[in-house]
């Protein structure tokens, strides 16, 4: 068994951090914090297995942050590299599979070179933040299983649509580091130079209400309205399991590639390539009419409820008559009365007739 524990922090070295370090292969805490290290900060870090805690505070380093950090295999519990001079841009941001909750901050729109946003599978909560729309150069968004609410900013589809807010150096994404992404109903893993042409757009299984039609604009942040079918270049796109209504884009384009798992869910959605037809004048009601209001009911649950009202009913009418003497002679007596009533009106109004 190797070093697990090495801390030489609040020193005086100086220089870079020597290359032998990475023989230290079973360290468990690595603490270089204030000193006066300077350099990049070294790619190797990233191989150790073991690693748990790395601080490199109040130091010189300087440039971006290796991809290999993206490879500690979940070890990694604490990392602080603050106060140095590290730049560089954040161009993935996966916080998905987590328990994360509350709203999606709005700093998220600051983040100007972000091209991945993965924050599926949390607990978030609110409306999707316009801010997103600022991140002109999105290209793959991911908000599915979460409990958002609100309408859609629909502006998010403009920055998508606009092929020049692309152009990003595809030799910024590393080969090893995988992007994770469900399309039809399968979560797949991609990596590699396949990466940068990967879009997408998942908003599914969330409270999410707005009418969809052809064309979509958001009055709201006076965007100009555009077409969802000249989305020519999404690879995924889904709104499933939501409170949309209205009628589906035309499938035309990359439009007509998407299957009913797209948009199932949705009770007021209507178009191909979902089963409900819309009206023949192409408008489509929030509210279900009337030749179809039954496939909004439960008819199993009505007949249900039914049978047990007038089951429990006679129920309690017999238990009262059981417990109570007084309810009980006065029910026999309208019995009683009522018997005799319609035993009296046979044998006068209709007896006497057949035997004429």
């Amino acid at each position: 068994m190797g070093l697990v524990l090495f801390d030489v922090s609040n020193n005086q070295l100086f220089g870079d951090i020597p290359s032998s370090m990475e023989n230290m292969s079973h360290l468990v805490t690595l603490d270089l914090s204030n000193n006066t290290l300077f350099g990049g900060t070294p790619s190797w870090m990233g191989k150790m297995l073991y690693l748990q805690e790395l601080l490199m505070v109040n130091n010189h380093f300087k440039g971006p942050i290796p991809m290999e950090f993206c490879k500690f295999n979940g070890s990694l519990q604490f990392l602080d590299l603050s106060a140095n001079n590290i730049s560089g841009s954040l161009v993935t941001l996966d916080l998905s599979n987590n328990q994360l909750t509350g709203n999606i901050p709005n700093w998220t729109g600051s983040l100007s070179a972000l091209v991945y946003l993965l924050l599926n599978n949390n607990n978030f909560e609110g409306r999707i933040p316009v801010d997103l729309c600022k991140l002109l150069r999105l290209r793959l968004i991911d908000v599915s299983n979460n409990n958002l609410s609100g309408t859609i900013p629909f502006c998010l589809f403009n920055t998508i649509l606009d092929d020049s807010s692309h152009a990003y150096d595809s030799r910024s994404f590393s080969a090893d580091v995988p992007i994770e992404f469900t399309m039809k109903n399968k979560s797949y893993s991609y990596k590699g130079r396949v990466i940068s042409y990967l879009s997408g757009i998942d908003l599914s299984c969330n409270k999410l209400t707005d009418r969809v039609s052809g064309s979509f604009s958001q009055p709201l942040e006076k965007q100009d309205p555009f077409q969802l079918v000249g989305l020519h270049f999404l690879s995924f796109f889904s709104v499933a399991y939501n409170n949309l209504s209205g009628t589906t884009p035309q499938r035309t384009g990359q439009f007509a590639t998407f299957e009913e798992s797209s948009y199932v869910g949705n009770p007021f959605l209507c178009g191909e390539p979902l089963p409900k037809n819309c009206s023949t004048d192409g408008s489509s009601s929030s509210m279900p009419k009337n030749s179809t209001d039954e496939g909004f009911i439960d008819m199993k649950a009505f007949y249900a409820s039914f049978v047990g009202s007038y089951t429990v009913m006679p129920l309690c009418i017999a238990i009262v008559v059981y417990i109570n003497p007084y309810w009980r002679q006065a029910w026999f007596y309208h019995v009683e009365a009522a018997i005799m009533s319609c035993y009296y009106f046979v044998l006068d109004n209709i007896l006497p007739k057949r035997f004429r």
